[in-house]
């Protein structure tokens, strides 16, 4: 059955506060669809953005964008006075100079009220979430503490994961790990209210991902999973691609090659680069075409988005 639908990116929609927000305005462009007869809203990639500010350039395939976080409706919740609140801005070209320096303050004065006194549904929320959540909050921490500084620049201790590095680094950057993950429900709390109201007009929201960056989140929390301290080795690492819904790993400061032919986590072939093969023997061959082919799946199976529900982007839901 054909149906029809609008690209509108969140971050285009009209609002006060320089940027779209998943606010009252996200709302009424819902209102505006159902009127219209549409099914489908389509956005690009919601989730947190790096230098350049690029959509399609993001750290984490599962978390969201605090740049979309609506300050009234954290207002409206307890976590912000109206004091707090920036002053609106004329709408017009997003200046993403002033979010780096503006969003950080504020959401800063709304995680510490959430913290004060955390909620159930935080705590929950951290629960479920945490399969992805803990290590994304972790990253973010150490990357700050780093000077934004890429995986590839961290200490070596850090960058390759030791246990005592990690757990280190857990405890002195308690709080912003803390912060990081109170940003996340805020967004989720948001991103929810906004697709149940969707869902209940009618409307579905058609996801976007980006595919082609080195996501470092992934190399960070996956680095003994892909052997990249150990000579390039293939490793069997079955039961964490079941967590992870993209997995796009093209080269990792000259130590690993890796071509990635699907990108469902149930539907995966990932290969070792050729010069991997040549350091093993026929036997070994053998054994990693049998990992490999035990991830492929059905022939031409490719999804590289997740249903919204179950904590990753949505197609469409």
């Amino acid at each position: 059955m054909r149906a029809c639908g609008i690209l509108m990116p969140v971050f285009s929609l009209p609002g006060p506060f320089g940027i779209g927000t998943l606010g009252k305005e996200a709302f009424a462009f819902v209102d505006f669809l159902a009127r219209a007869k549409q099914t489908y809203w389509q956005i690009l990639p919601i989730g947190p953005t790096g230098y350049g500010d690029s959509p399609y350039q993001s750290f984490s395939a599962f978390a969201g964008n605090p740049y979309f976080i609506d300050f009234r409706v954290l207002h409206e919740q307890g976590y912000l006075t109206a004091d707090e609140i920036p002053a609106e801005v004329p709408a017009g070209p997003v200046d993403y100079g002033v979010l780096y320096q503006q969003r950080p303050v504020v959401l800063q004065k709304a995680a510490d009220r959430l913290l004060a006194a955390a909620s159930v549904e935080y705590k929950d929320f951290c629960t479920a979430q945490s399969f992805w959540l803990d290590d994304y909050a972790l990253f973010m921490a150490v990357k700050a503490e780093q000077g934004q500084a890429g995986l590839c620049d961290w200490p070596d201790d850090l960058r390759t994961r030791q246990p005592a590095a990690v757990a280190a680094a857990r405890e002195r950057l308690a709080g912003q790990v803390d912060y990081f993950k109170a940003v996340q429900f805020f967004f989720y709390t948001q991103w929810n209210a906004l697709k149940a109201y969707a869902n209940g007009k009618g409307i579905q929201l058609v996801g976007d991902i980006r595919d082609g960056e080195l996501e470092e989140l992934l190399v960070f929390m996956l680095r003994l999973v892909f052997g990249l301290e150990h000579r390039r080795k293939l490793l069997d690492f079955g039961e964490q691609l079941e967590q992870i819904p993209l997995l796009v790993l093209r080269q990792m400061a000259g130590k690993v090659s890796i071509h990635v032919l699907a990108d469902n986590p149930r539907c995966l072939l990932v290969q070792a680069a050729a010069a991997v093969q040549e350091e093993q023997g026929p036997a070994q061959q053998q054994s990693n075409r049998h990992k490999e082919n035990a991830y492929r799946g059905p022939a031409g199976c490719r999804s590289p988005v997740q249903d919204q529900d179950t904590g990753g982007k949505q197609k469409h839901t």
